[in-house]
């Protein structure tokens, strides 16, 4: 019988409990190696090309895109996230880069071992409270992607002075800071700004300000002017 051979990344405190010491009563699989940290399980995964890795997105502060990089370099390995708390936005991520399943630790070893054949053989299924999350952060995204259309269309609207002052607002500074650097009156400022907000189509500054750090949408900017 060919073995599912099992790659395990983990913190060393968990690996050296007797959690993962009944997977080696599996005779359905083989654990090639077990790594502590992102480098050593990227290290092991390219050199010993493992069927399967299974790991927590938590076992480290920043496991950084380690699936991406696994992924790239191990196409054939499946990776499964392994984790007892996983949040949204590591979710998603994870499922960008290319995850392929995931399981709670709270599971019992042997339903875990289900879910390590299942991906091996191609069979997978999200649970449905993983399901939901995925698809309300997709919405979000869909719905944060259409924000971000409809202010930067707006922001093209805006002449060179509008901009300037807008972006000069952003960065923190306050009406009477632009109208003593620009020399001139605050009330001339305040005009201006009344100006954009209609070309905005919001009624207050605060409103705008809010919305284009949520959207981030001149860190964009400014990332793809260099």
């Amino acid at each position: 019988m060919v073995k599912i051979t099992v790659l395990i990344y983990d913190s060393p405190e968990y690996i050296r409990s007797s959690y993962y010491d009944e997977f080696m009563s599996f005779s359905e699989i083989e654990i090639s190696a077990k790594a502590y940290t992102a480098d050593r399980c990227i290290e092991l995964a390219e050199r010993l090309r493992p069927d399967v890795l299974i790991f927590d997105i938590n076992a480290e502060a920043d496991s950084g895109n380690i699936i991406k990089k696994i992924k790239k370099e191990c196409p054939r390995t499946k990776v499964i996230v392994l984790s007892q708390n996983i949040a949204d936005f590591q979710l998603f991520r994870a499922v960008a880069d290319g995850a392929d399943n995931f399981c709670s630790k709270s599971l019992p070893p042997a339903e875990i071992l289900k879910n390590i054949k299942d991906v091996f053989r191609g069979n997978t299924s999200l649970n449905p409270e993983i399901s939901q999350k995925l698809i309300n952060r997709t919405r979000e995204v869909n719905e944060n992607m259409q924000s971000l259309l409809y202010m930067y269309i707006n922001l093209t609207r805006l002449s060179k002075g509008e901009f300037d002052l807008l972006y000069s607002l952003y960065k923190g500074e306050k009406y009477k800071d632009i109208a003593d650097r620009k020399v001139i009156e605050v009330t001339s400022v305040k005009k201006m700004a009344s100006r954009l907000l209609k070309r905005m189509g919001i009624k207050n500054m605060s409103e705008l300000l809010k919305q284009l750090h949520e959207l981030r949408l001149f860190e964009l900017i400014e990332k793809t002017a260099k």
